[in-house]
């Protein structure tokens, strides 16, 4: 070697900084595993609503109304299968305790519970 320093070709020179050589600028970016970014935005905007509100007791009235129909209807459901097994009942009204007959009352019974809600 005649003493002369090899020059790297430019394509091998990392010239380019550590990143953890320099410190942050700016904001301050947090990545997280969401579902939907719109709602995950929306809530963290919008201030979280207070659970006394004149709006949140209208909806716990509302969801509260829903409750009592749908335990009421089960309810109801289970009383009228308990009512047409007993043998008053069917004689009373001149049913067998199988049939088109006994559809036919459970059918009025549906109908008549998804024209009151």
């Amino acid at each position: 070697m005649d003493g002369k320093k090899e020059e790297v070709p430019p394509a091998y020179v990392n010239d380019t900084p550590d990143i953890h050589d320099e410190k942050p600028t700016g904001a301050i970016v947090q990545e997280e595993a969401v579902h939907s970014v719109a709602l995950t935005e929306a809530l963290a905007a919008s201030p979280k609503p207070s659970i006394w509100s004149k709006s949140m007791l209208q909806l716990y009235a509302i969801m509260a109304i829903g409750y009592l129909v749908s335990s009421l209807n089960g309810y109801d459901s289970s009383l009228m299968g308990a009512i047409n097994a007993m043998k008053s009942y069917q004689n009373t009204f001149g049913l067998s305790g199988e049939g088109s007959s006994t559809g036919i009352i459970f059918i009025i019974y549906n109908c008549e519970c998804y024209y009151t809600l």
